[in-house]
């Protein structure tokens, strides 16, 4: 089964709501910074996005390492109904970082020659300690701004 890569996210989780759509968290663009290392991410997820040109079944196994040790691992199958837009959701926290450095979200599906992968960084935070990281207390206004004399309105 021909299978072509879209595209891939990482981001804290993903949900399928009852409607079929998919709820993305924290989505990370494009490193993950955390405070200090060692640290625990208490959920982490990869969204991965795959065009096929027929129905079937795909099975397939993925990693995510670091430094040639491999933090999570399994295996998924997904049956899909009609060519197309394929959606896999990986949920694989909690992680336990290490160490700041290059991290890799491999996916290997049966049949297909080469594997699908995704490399990031992780950082430390360096600007700001930890303790002084915004945590919501501020608040912007957004106003928009209108010709005068006009009806228009803002929603």
């Amino acid at each position: 089964m021909p299978i072509t890569p879209r595209y891939m996210l990482v981001c804290d989780q993903i949900r399928q709501e009852a409607n079929g759509k998919f709820l993305i968290v924290g989505l990370y663009t494009p490193d993950i910074v955390v405070d200090a290392v060692p640290a625990v991410l208490p959920m982490l997820a990869f969204l991965v996005a795959l065009d096929s040109t027929e129905a079937g079944t795909i099975t397939a196994t993925f990693q995510f390492s670091h430094a040639d040790q491999i933090l999570v691992c399994g295996s998924i199958e997904a049956i899909l109904a009609r060519p197309g837009v394929v959606i896999l959701p990986f949920n694989v926290g909690p992680v336990q970082v290490m160490s700041a450095g290059l991290y890799t979200f491999s996916v290997q599906i049966v049949g297909q020659a080469t594997p699908l992968t995704h490399t990031f960084a992780v950082h430390l935070n360096a600007t700001m300690p930890a303790a002084a990281v915004p945590r919501g207390d501020r608040v912007f206004a957004l106003r928009a701004a209108r010709p005068p004399g006009s009806d228009f309105i803002a929603h």
